[in-house]
């Protein structure tokens, strides 16, 4: 039946002479109609099963067509129909955009022929019969003379029944992945009732494909012998994956067997899929998505590894804000550390290790991919080993740049490195699931690693054995003393487990096969906030605690370092000096601590008894002179002082019996648990003393030889300041540069200094008294430094009483000490036992009370003290320590000893 001009886009063609043009969509498929040139007869093609072979020249004639016009927009009309011939159609074809008639170009090339005969026929029939004969005279196409042309006409095709197919085979012979020239010849046609969107998938896999020519890129093949891979047609210049705009359409969704397969668009797929469900298109058109489901993430930093927290689990400083951002990598899974106590499962030892030597202070390429919170944050924690909150899991892809063998550039997948070692798994996602970008590559690795049978997919091969003894834990001390003959035969090498503080580390010794506590010797950074355990009261944070934390931490944190040990304390700790190896010059931890201000020489720290004693002092110098950090307020000269006036209390008259006298004071100089030195607050002289002191002229010559107890003025190692002093002992008496021990007489600190850094004092100087005034804590026996917990309690001392704060001291009595302390100017004075206090604080809260609670000191009391009271309320301070067995208790009472002073009716070290 005749038609007028219709529009359309031609969408296959069968032959030299049929084509199937289909008309334009409107809201689904859009309708066909089969056309055959009106009066042409092409070669006949082979049939599909191959039961026919190709006439001559078909395989040409059809080429020419379908190349000429597939996928090209057209007008047509269908001129007239053939009875003996039911269902076909014949017509007339222009293409659109050059207005060419189809039927005369393929007879004026010679790929068809005019069917003769009457009848009905094409409307340009004398046209097409005059194209014919100028064909046919210049021998083209099917007019060909040339014998080796006409026998090379006709294809060989190989037709191979599903049965008899061979998927395996025809996948080896053309590589996984490789591209193949191929030309879609049709769509299957379905077998059951089509489902939502299949004939919408119909059409666009048609339209996009069907007679083009595209590239097929076979994957892999399924148990039931079928082939899969994929299809790239062409749109325009750039190939495109027909699979992918399925799914970017909605008319197809992904199957993880199936992306399992492929080498490359898997990600590219997922996204499609991801974003067709965002929009609900086609099959997702009602698509909700799980509440589980990870939330995307595109965020990219660079900064550097830190710590490695598992096999698979990274910290990472980040290079533009400095902050520390957990990551764990995305779509694997390294063998878990366990929880504490738990057995690690196996090769999680080596994951970790094997991250730590390849990345711990390099810096990366960090792509956050996904974000997991809520449940799955705690299930997923959980499953790693570690505490199952509710916090939010970041996975990323990371990369390290480091050269090849060649030294050339490259960037590696970590997440990579740790497959192809078989030291981490991949994560069979569900089809839902956020994943790496790199989840192919991924794959391929992994593969790699189980043809090669390392590590977790050696199943003949024993996973390598842990063990060590840990010495660093409490009460360990004993057993970690046995190694200390070992330690000090050399240096050792060790990496860094742990960082407790700034300067206490937990190091593992692999030679030896033991983690140890260690500590720089004679170095003490600020103590962090502790919780009250063991009947120890909570600790607040010292200042520049966590800055010195996170500087040991940022330098030493599971780095390979060298250790010199000299000593261990009574605690289990070991002593001595650290370096950490690597990039250049190594870094001495205590040196580095006291130069940055984070750190401060103990106070009985002797620069001669400790190896680098004198660069720690001098790197402490360096700190204090530039009032960096914990120096920062610092006043040279710590002052402490007498009350003004009282010649009876400056010369220790005051009696016993009386009235308490209440002080604010600054505690400047601690000397152990119990002696130190303070200043009374808002005192007059010292502005005089400081005045006088910077109109001294440092030019004078020195004075001669100085005698013990000998006045003068003497210039401040750690800052080069000049100070009253008073000569404590003369040790050399060399005449060119004698040396001096000299006590600073407003200060109660201890220099010793040469000959040239002292000079004359003036008189009127010399007549103010000494503005250092010695006390002791009231009623408490402490241990003495060189005694179990001497150490600890000086320490405590000092921190209750650091950074310069106005406190209170209730002077409970005075002793005069001028036998015991020479002629030193400071000593000479009465010694004041004090309770020490803040501000308002009660006697409860003091410092004696504190340290009594701490385990660090026992109740003294003599006939002559009569605060009932305050001894009551110490007393039982005391007991909660016993009971607890708290510091000098922890074995029980250490025993009765007798004490200088007289003692009531039980031991001045307790009760029994």
């Amino acid at each position: 039946m005749a038609t007028g001009w219709l529009r359309g886009t031609v969408k296959d063609v069968v032959s030299g002479d049929t084509l199937v043009i289909m008309g334009p969509s409107r809201g689904g498929p859009p309708p066909e109609k089969r056309l055959t040139l009106a009066s042409l007869i092409a070669p006949r093609m082979a049939r599909r099963d191959g039961s026919t072979a190709d006439e001559p020249f078909a395989w040409q004639s059809r080429e020419f067509l379908r190349k000429k016009c597939i996928g090209q927009p057209c007008t047509f009309k269908v001129d007239y129909t053939l009875e003996n011939v039911p269902g076909r159609e014949f017509g007339s074809v222009f293409l659109t955009d050059k207005n060419e008639n189809l039927a005369l170009a393929v007879v004026s090339t010679g790929w068809s022929k005019i069917r003769s005969g009457g009848g009905q026929q094409s409307p340009y029939y004398a046209e097409l019969e005059t194209a014919q004969s100028n064909a046919e005279s210049s021998g083209l196409g099917l007019w060909s003379k040339d014998e080796s042309a006409i026998r090379g006409s006709v294809r060989t095709v190989h037709t191979v029944s599903e049965d008899d197919l061979d998927a395996q085979s025809v996948l080896q012979k053309f590589g996984k992945g490789k591209p193949i020239p191929a030309i879609i010849e049709s769509s299957a046609e379905p077998a059951a009732q089509p489902e939502p969107f299949a004939r919408e998938a119909r059409f666009l896999s048609e339209s996009k494909a069907l007679g083009r020519d595209v590239r097929v890129m076979l994957e892999g093949v399924d148990k039931f012998n079928n082939l899969f891979g994929q299809v790239m047609y062409s749109d325009g210049e750039q190939p495109v994956s027909l699979g992918e705009t399925l799914v970017k359409a909605g008319y197809a969704k992904l199957v993880n067997w199936g992306l399992e397969m492929m080498s490359v668009n898997a990600f590219t797929l997922r996204e499609a899929e991801r974003n067709a469900k965002q929009q609900r298109v086609g099959i997702w058109r009602n698509y909700v998505a799980p509440a589980t489901a990870g939330t995307k993430l595109s965020d990219k930093f660079t900064g550097t590894v830190c710590e490695v927290v598992s096999g698979d689990c990274l910290v990472v400083r980040d290079a533009a804000n400095g902050q520390e951002r957990r990551v764990n990598l995305s779509s694997i899974r390294a063998p878990r550390l366990g929880r504490k106590g738990e057995k690690p499962e196996d090769w999680a030892t080596e994951a970790k290790e094997f991250l730590r030597q390849r990345l711990i202070g390099k810096e990366v390429s960090v792509n956050m991919e996904v974000a997991v919170g809520g449940a799955v944050a705690a299930e997923a924690a959980k499953a790693k080993g570690t505490t199952a909150d509710q916090r939010d899991m970041a996975f990323a892809t990371v990369t390290l740049a480091e050269k090849d063998n060649n030294g050339q550039q490259k960037s590696s997948n970590v997440a990579e490195l740790l497959l192809v070692r078989g030291l981490a798994q991949i994560v069979r996602h569900r089809t839902d699931d956020e994943r790496s970008a790199h989840y192919e590559s991924l794959m391929n690795a992994e593969a790699s690693g189980k043809n090669s049978k390392k590590g977790l997919h050696n199943k003949t091969k024993e996973p390598p054995a842990h063990h060590y003894n840990d010495v660093s834990l409490p009460g360990m001390a004993p057993k970690a003393k046995q190694y200390l003959p070992f330690f000090q035969r050399g240096k050792h090498t060790a990496v860094v487990e742990f960082v407790l503080s700034g300067h206490r580390l937990k190091l593992y010794i692999p030679k030896e096969g033991v983690c140890i506590a260690f500590s720089p010797s004679g170095v003490r950074a600020p103590q962090r906030a502790t919780q009250g355990q063991q009947g120890r009261p909570a600790a607040t944070a010292e200042p520049f605690s966590e800055e010195a934390f996170a500087f040991t931490r940022q330098h030493c944190l599971q780095r390979e370092v060298e250790v010199e040990i000299e000593t261990m304390d009574r605690g289990g700790t070991f002593l001595g000096t650290l370096r950490i190896l690597g990039g250049g010059r190594p870094l001495n931890l205590g040196p580095a601590l006291l130069e940055a201000g984070l750190a401060k020489l103990h106070p009985s720290f002797d620069p001669d008894r400790v190896q680098g004693g004198r660069e720690l002092s001098a790197a402490q110098d360096h700190a204090r002179s530039a009032r960096l950090k914990v120096w920062e307020g610092y006043v040279p000269a710590a002052e402490i002082a007498t009350a003004a006036g009282s010649e009876e209390e400056a010369n220790g008259h005051a009696s016993s019996d009386s009235p308490r006298e209440t002080v604010t004071v600054t505690v400047t100089e601690v000397v152990s648990g119990s002696e130190f030195y303070v200043q009374m607050a808002d005192e007059p002289r010292l502005g005089y003393i400081t005045d006088q002191l910077k109109s001294l002229s440092v030019t004078a010559s020195a004075p001669p030889q100085l005698q013990v107890g000998a006045l003068c003025v003497a210039q401040y190692s750690l800052d080069n300041e000049w100070y009253r002093a008073s000569v404590q002992r003369v040790i050399s008496k060399d005449p060119v540069n004698p040396q001096y021990a000299v006590i600073f007489l407003d200060f109660g600190n201890t220099d010793r200094v040469g000959g040239k850094s002292v000079r004359q004092i003036d008189s009127a100087l010399a007549a103010v008294p000494a503005q250092a005034h010695s006390c002791s804590l009231a009623y408490l026996k402490v241990p003495s430094l060189d005694a179990d917990y001497g150490l600890d309690a000086a320490q405590f001392l000092s921190q209750a009483t650091g950074g310069g704060q106005r406190m209170t001291a209730s002077i409970e009595r005075r002793e005069r000490q001028q036998q015991s302390r020479g002629k030193d100017h400071v000593g000479s004075q009465p010694l004041l036992h004090v309770v020490l206090s803040k501000e308002g604080a009660s006697a409860a809260e003091s410092v004696n009370a504190d340290m009594l609670r701490a385990g660090l000191a026992r109740v003294k009391v003599a006939k002559r003290d009569k605060a009932e009271e305050l001894v009551s309320t110490l007393t039982g301070c005391e007991d909660e320590a016993r009971k607890g067995h708290t510091g000098i208790w922890i074995h029980g009472d250490p025993g009765s000893e007798s004490d200088d002073e007289e003692a009531p009716q039980k031991s001045a070290w307790g009760r029994h």
